[in-house]
């Protein structure tokens, strides 16, 4: 006998404010049409092969219903809840703002494979602007939810909808053709908590609205975020680079190019401070790995071993070192590039509290990091989870030290019987999981690759973070090697990059240092005047180097 699913006690919480409509207008001139799937999507009679598809109101307090609602309102309260003082409680929302509801979209196959997706309508743009999640909508909801919001909203129908609404004055966006009612009520809770608490005039973790003109990601972060991209390393990065057949060391990238269609990387190995080695052109991606990718090696000499590299005194070092000087100095520098950090391309028209700086990327560890791609995080027992990045915030705490905070949603990566459809992903993401289902033959199998939403709106620390998120199809047969890589593709396994990888830290006991710029983190380790290109972006026009000329160590 089928049982009913518990329903878990939870307190509910009220976003009175709303901008929804019941109707919208198409044109001008034309008559209000309901803001609610067409009257041709809401028949569901069957195709003569038998299969279904159209929309259907979702019933009141049915599943969906408290699905959407419980999210929605557990994620409203912890992102206002700046003294965690409800982490334990679970909230409901207990009603959605006025003139906005929840529709099923069933489809059944021939087969009678069924599926629903629930959309929810009252947006004042129209039908075309419905949301498709619960974590699509949360950015609008908190928006409302935020007493006299200034602006617009930025969630991504409203900022991708450019002059379509517009500011009624009252910081609520609307169409020109406005709807006929708009609660402006403060937002209110049904629960013993005071509102001032819950409910704070500035939210803490909800991107609300700005004012300013946002600004676009720059040629270089384009060129980053781009799918099955050009360059698996970046400018400033620490990585691995084969010397000879057996025998790797560490350098960091300097600049790199597109030359006959194949990425180039100028690296500088990394030294102690008296001596040097020759940059080197490396044409061969697998010539190259991630700091990451490989543990930190021994000291050959045991007398540094507790040292960082500024501690120790390297002439005397260098005449009393029984072996090469040089991969001890290139792994004490290391070190310190594992544990810095500093940012880069300060965003000031993105929206900050008083004290608070937001940045558009951050050289972390060994890896330079860009806001809106994933970073991989830290996570108990075996679970994959990312955050694809919002905000990089930061709060100085002294002269030389600060706390960085990341904004963004946490995604879980699962393996489900049926596709998760209109994930709102970078691109990169998208592509790694489409090439997975295909190798995979998920279509066949019945069982696909997907990253669920665990937390939007979510902030982590340095700590959280492990590092950089990579395709598994670029990366992987770097790390697995090209035979091993194309044999288990060949058995449609796939593998996961990120379980090839360490994390930022993990054999470091070092903590987090806040450097000026990406030079100063390198220090003595490179030559006197190093400069790490910014590429597309970098106004100096930097020229990639030909050929090494063989007598005097010079790259022409």
């Amino acid at each position: 006998m089928a049982t009913a699913k518990p329903r878990i006690p939870c307190k509910p919480v009220m976003v009175a404010r709303s901008d929804g409509a019941t109707t919208f207008t198409v044109r001008n001139g034309q008559a209000p049409e309901p803001n609610e799937p067409t009257r041709e999507q809401k028949i569901n009679t069957p195709s003569a092969d038998g299969s279904v598809d159209y929309y259907r109101p979702v019933q009141p307090d049915g599943d969906k219903d408290l699905d959407w609602r419980r999210k929605l309102g557990q994620w409203l309260v912890l992102a206002f809840d700046s003294k965690n003082e409800h982490k334990d409680t679970q909230f409901i929302l207990s009603r959605f703002p006025e003139n906005y509801t929840l529709w099923e979209h069933v489809r059944v196959d021939a087969t009678g494979a069924r599926r629903t997706d629930g959309y929810l309508y009252g947006h004042p743009d129209g039908r075309s602007s419905r949301f498709r999640s619960p974590a699509e909508f949360f950015e609008h909801l908190a928006w409302l939810a935020t007493p006299l919001p200034k602006g617009r909203c930025i969630c991504k129908i409203c900022a991708g909808k450019g002059g379509e609404t517009q500011d009624d004055g009252t910081g609520v966006a609307v169409k020109e053709t406005k709807p006929a009612h708009q609660n402006q009520a403060q937002t209110q809770t049904q629960t013993q908590m005071k509102p001032t608490n819950t409910m704070p005039s500035a939210a803490r973790g909800v991107s609300t609205t700005s004012t300013r003109a946002p600004t676009g990601p720059s040629l270089e972060q384009r060129l980053d975020s781009e799918p099955n991209g050009k360059y698996l390393y970046r400018p400033g990065e620490l990585v691995w680079y084969n010397k000879t057949k057996d025998t790797w060391g560490l350098a960091v990238i300097s600049m790199r190019q597109i030359k006959d269609d194949s990425p180039r990387y100028l690296v500088q190995p990394l030294s102690h401070p008296f001596s040097h080695p020759p940059a080197h052109i490396k044409d061969q991606e697998n010539d190259l790995r991630p700091w990451l990718a490989w543990s930190v090696p021994t000291l050959g000499y045991s007398k540094l071993q507790g040292c960082t590299y500024d501690q120790v005194n390297w002439e005397e070092v260098i005449v009393n070192y029984p072996a090469d000087p040089v991969v001890d100095g290139s792994i004490l520098a290391a070190k310190v590039i594992d544990s810095s950090y500093s940012l880069f391309e300060q965003d000031e028209n993105a929206l900050a509290n008083q004290g608070e700086r937001c940045y558009k990327g951050i050289y972390l560890g060994a890896e330079k990091i860009w806001v809106g791609e994933p970073v991989r995080l830290r996570s108990l027992g075996d679970d994959i989870l990312v955050l694809v990045i919002k905000k990089i915030i930061e709060r100085m705490t002294s002269p030389t030290t600060s706390n960085v905070t990341f904004v963004g949603d946490v995604w879980k990566f699962v393996k489900v019987h049926t596709p998760i459809k209109d994930l709102d992903l970078p691109a990169r993401m998208i592509h790694d999981l489409n090439w997975r289902n295909r190798v995979e033959g998920a279509a066949q199998k019945g069982i696909w690759n997907e990253w669920r939403i665990m937390e939007p709106n979510a902030r982590r620390t340095l700590g959280d973070v492990k590092g950089r998120w990579y395709e598994t199809q670029a990366l992987l047969r770097v790390l697995r090697g090209p035979a091993t890589f194309e044999n288990e593709l060949a058995r449609g396994i796939t593998g996961d990059a990120g379980l090839w990888m360490n994390g930022r830290g993990d054999f470091n006991e070092t903590g987090d240092l806040r450097q000026q710029d990406r030079e100063s983190t390198f220090g003595r380790a490179v030559p006197a005047g190093f400069r790490v290109s910014r590429g597309l972006d970098d106004s100096a026009g930097d020229r990639f180097p030909d050929y090494l000329d063989q007598n005097t160590g010079i790259y022409h």
